[in-house]
């Protein structure tokens, strides 16, 4: 199962999975702009990104999604 999480703007779909060990949450900006996203609460690790470009880092709300980026965050 699956829970939507609200990411702070409009254009950003976002959804959060969790087990016994590990929550995943999925962000896509679903626009043509550079959105922030300001509603997530914690430090996330970076696993995957469709930008080659993004390092894996650490984020924390608020952070910056490209045009139609989409990531997957661990924590």
């Amino acid at each position: 199962a699956f829970t939507i999480v609200d990411a702070g703007a409009a254009e950003c779909l976002a959804y959060r999975r969790d087990s016994d060990d590990e929550s995943l949450i999925v962000v896509l900006n679903l626009g043509p702009e550079t959105i922030a996203v300001n509603a997530l609460v914690g430090s996330w690790q970076l696993v995957l990104s469709t930008d080659p470009e993004r390092a894996r880092e650490r984020v924390r709300a608020p952070f910056e999604m490209g045009p139609r980026e989409g990531l997957l965050l661990r924590r």
